[in-house]
C-alpha cells in the first residue's frame, strides 16, 4: 500500500525536523538544508520551477530525516488496512477537531460494495513529531479505520430513528463514540500496544454518556468490554440504544444481539 503525504505537511515537519536537529548541535544537517533553500532562491525566479523545487528537497529532507517512520512502524500492527485500502494519504490540519482517521470510497459512500479508496489521516505536524505520544494517538485512529474496513465489524452509518428527539440522537451517538472508543483501548492492551500509563479513565467515560441507565456503571461496562472476545457495529450501535446488561453480557458468550428497530 502506497503512502502519499500532503506537501504541505512534509514542508512543515522538514521545518520543524531541522529546527529539532539544530537545537541538538547537529549543525552539519542543518547547514545542508539552510544551503539548499539559499539556492533554491538563488538559481529559480518565484513561479512553478521554484515551487518544485522547494518541493524536491523538502522531500528529500523528509526521507533524510526519516520522518514516516513513525507511521510506518505502527501500520505494521494492522494487516487490515495493508491488505484492503488502496491508498493511505496524511494530510496536514491545523485544527485539533478535525484530526484523525477516516476512509474515503470513489463511488457514494452509501455504496458499501464500493471498494475504498483511501484511508485518510488529518493531523498537525507538531502531533506528528510527538514521539510516544504520536504512536498512541495513531493507533486508535488507525483502529477505527481499520474496523470500518473489517466485514466482521461491518461499520455502518448510525441510523437514527424517526421517533427520536435531537437529544436522543446525540446520546446514541456519544456512546457510540464512547463504546467503540473504549473497546479500541481494550483490543491495544491485550496487544500489547497501549500501557497504563497511556490509558484513559474508561470508567469514568462510560459513566458520563450512561448516567441515565439506573443499572449500568461505567465499571460493569468496562468489564463487559474487557471480556468480549469480539464485537461489531451493530453490537455496539444496540448498546448505544438499549443500555442493557443483557446485550452486553451476551457478547462475550457469543450470543447474537440485533439492533433495535
Amino acid at each position: 500500500m502506497s503512502i502519499e503525504y500532503d506537501k504541505r505537511l512534509v514542508e512543515d515537519l522538514v521545518f520543524l525536523g531541522m529546527r529539532s536537529l539544530e537545537r541538538q548541535g547537529n549543525s552539519a544537517d542543518f547547514a545542508l538544508w539552510r544551503s539548499s533553500l539559499d539556492a533554491i532562491y538563488e538559481d529559480h525566479a518565484p513561479g512553478h520551477l521554484r515551487d518544485a523545487a522547494f518541493d524536491d528537497l523538502h522531500a528529500r529532507f523528509f526521507s533524510r530525516l526519516e520522518l514516516d517512520l513513525p507511521l510506518r512502524e505502527v501500520l505494521v500492527d494492522f494487516p487490515m488496512l495493508i491488505s484492503r485500502a488502496a491508498g493511505f494519504r496524511v494530510c496536514l490540519c491545523v485544527d485539533p477537531k478535525s484530526e484523525g482517521a477516516d476512509l474515503f470510497r470513489r463511488s457514494l459512500m452509501s455504496d458499501a460494495s464500493a471498494k475504498p479508496d483511501h484511508v485518510v489521516l488529518r493531523c498537525r505536524a507538531d502531533r506528528f513529531l510527538a514521539g510516544v505520544g504520536f504512536k498512541t494517538w495513531l493507533r486508535r485512529e488507525l483502529y477505527h479505520a481499520s474496523d470500518m474496513l473489517d466485514p466482521d465489524f461491518a461499520y455502518g452509518v448510525l441510523a437514527s430513528d424517526d421517533s427520536w428527539n435531537p437529544g436522543r440522537e446525540t446520546l446514541v451517538r456519544d456512546r457510540y463514540t464512547a463504546l467503540w472508543n473504549v473497546w479500541i483501548d481494550v483490543r491495544l492492551a491485550k496487544a500489547g500496544l497501549l500501557s497504563a500509563e497511556e490509558e484513559v479513565p474508561h470508567e469514568q467515560i462510560l459513566d458520563r454518556v450512561f448516567h441515565s441507565c439506573a443499572s449500568l456503571a461505567g465499571r460493569t461496562l468496562y468489564s463487559q468490554l474487557q471480556g468480549a472476545s469480539r464485537l461489531s457495529h451493530q453490537d455496539l450501535m444496540a448498546w448505544a440504544i438499549e443500555g442493557s446488561d443483557e446485550r452486553i453480557v451476551s457478547h462475550g458468550t457469543g450470543g447474537e444481539v440485533k439492533v433495535p428497530r
